[in-house]
């Protein structure tokens, strides 16, 4: 890869919120925003709360990767629940390292290439 390329991605912009959220986010957005204009007050402000709640679990905010090459750093934010062997899916016998990670709903939940 060029020089040029490989810039392009180490400096690539993230969205605000995840492109997976918006199908949720939008209508949340615009329920919101017809409810100013129809709908009671309180209404409007349980409906807000729900739209603010989506888009902080969507939210994409943007990482620098801490370390150097030999540094480990995890593909998710969250708690690290387990570091284990398993065997593997194909039925192969072989052994593959499994690492799992819980999210609570205040965490991000994108996962990176880690």
């Amino acid at each position: 890869m060029d020089e040029s390329k490989r810039d392009l991605f180490a400096e690539r912009p993230t969205a605000i919120v995840a492109a997976e959220g918006w199908p949720f986010v939008a209508p949340l957005v615009a329920a919101t925003a017809l409810g100013f204009a129809f709908a009671p007050f309180w209404l409007v402000s349980v409906v807000g709360a729900l739209t603010l709640f989506v888009v902080a679990f969507f939210r994409n905010p943007q990482r620098t990767i801490p370390g150097d090459e030999a540094t480990v750093v995890s593909p998710a934010d969250g708690r690290v629940l387990c570091v284990d062997e398993i065997e593997a899916p194909d039925g192969s016998g072989a052994k593959n390292l499994r690492i799992g990670i819980f999210l609570s709903v205040f965490d991000v939940h994108v996962n990176r290439a880690p």
